[in-house]
């Protein structure tokens, strides 16, 4: 079933059982293992997308991945939609100092979706890349309490285990209160006015609702704070003005993928952030770094101006063409070869969901 909004909630096949995920943290070492484990997912996720298509043809794969026909759109001018013209309005007014840093920031929380409980919330800066705030939140409870349901019904035994690793992505412990870094609602308010959000801000979220802004609002308002956040139509979902220039529907019906865990490595292929997805200070970097890419893609090639991209990401764009050698190197496959989307060989999984568009979870 598709939802449209992101949770941390993750993929089942990777949770740990709830002995595992009651362990505690156990240091530094242990954080860069969940690390590698991220980026290794992330290669296996794209891997099979690109190398094992057959297995993909089922009903659920409502997405797929063709590089041939990625580089054949990226030769093109995409279209611009008018919601997403204040943005192009708005960078060269904030460059020039006309308009100040905190009118166009993007946002990205991490929640548990059943319970609406927010567990972590980063906002940056569009033009500067600043991170204004990245924090888990503090909501003074005991564990048991983030998993209560607003209609009273006890949880089933995929929520429950959902839970429990939810709390440990997002805390680094099954208990929050070992998480020195949190901060309560009233705290995450007064940092975001200090930072200069306000009612015109312009947000800017990887998802195709606001219900980042949505979810974010009702954590500060039902804690007081009901005047810190602009309106829910300042908000731009970025998926739709993103898949305005992707490759059209193939054969099946299906669309090209527009999960940032998959869009963003063919784009930004070997970047420091690939595979730390469903962490929301990593995910407002990448969709900071897309929001640019797609102002470039907008314009026609060749009055593009990339030199800020890294040097993968300028040779994809500027010739069209996929670049194997830093492909091949992130996949860890000796032989990159894209099968021919005719022969119904190219899909890609993931839903838009994510919403990541899809399930950006």
């Amino acid at each position: 079933m598709d939802t449209d909004y992101e949770s941390v909630e993750g993929d089942l096949e990777d949770s740990l059982t709830e002995a595992q995920i009651s362990r505690p943290k156990r240091g530094r070492h242990q954080e860069k293992r969940r690390q590698k484990q991220q980026a290794a997912r992330a290669r296996r996720s794209t891997r099979t997308a690109l190398m094992e298509g057959r297995k993909l043809w089922q009903p659920n794969a409502r997405t797929f991945i063709d590089l041939n026909q990625l580089g054949v759109a990226l030769g093109k001018t995409w279209p611009i939609r008018p919601s997403f013209q204040i943005v192009r309005d708005l960078l060269p007014r904030i460059r020039d100092g006309t308009e100040a840093e905190g009118s166009l920031l993007t946002l990205d929380t991490e929640f548990i979706s059943f319970s609406r409980r927010v567990l972590e919330v980063a906002v940056g800066e569009v033009y500067s890349g600043k991170v204004l705030i990245d924090v888990q939140v503090d909501h003074q409870c005991s564990p048991k309490d983030f998993f209560k349901m607003p209609d009273g019904r006890p949880l089933s035994r995929k929520e429950n285990r959902i839970g429990w690793e939810s709390l440990r992505r997002a805390y680094g412990s099954t208990d929050p209160a070992q998480c020195s870094s949190k901060k309560t609602a009233t705290e995450i308010a007064e940092i975001l006015k200090s930072a200069g959000v306000n009612q015109k801000s312009v947000i800017l979220v990887w998802h195709l609702t606001a219900f980042d802004l949505t979810i974010l609002r009702e954590l500060l308002e039902s804690n007081g704070h009901a005047d810190v956040l602009p309106p829910q139509e300042n908000c731009i979902p970025m998926i739709t003005h993103f898949r305005a220039g992707l490759p059209q529907k193939d054969k099946s019906g299906r669309l090209f993928t527009s999960k940032l865990d998959q869009l963003f490595p063919l784009l930004f292929p070997g970047h420091h952030l690939v595979g730390m997805n469903h962490s929301a200070a990593p995910d407002i970097e990448m969709l900071r770094l897309m929001v640019l890419l797609l102002v470039q893609l907008q314009n026609p090639p060749g009055r593009r101006e990339l030199k800020e991209f890294p040097l993968a990401t300028q040779q994809f764009v500027e010739s069209a063409r996929v670049p194997y050698t830093l492909l091949e190197k992130w996949l860890e496959i000796p032989d990159l070869e894209i099968l021919d989307n005719t022969q119904g060989e190219d899909d890609g999984t993931g839903e838009e969901d994510e919403d990541d568009g899809v399930s950006c979870t």
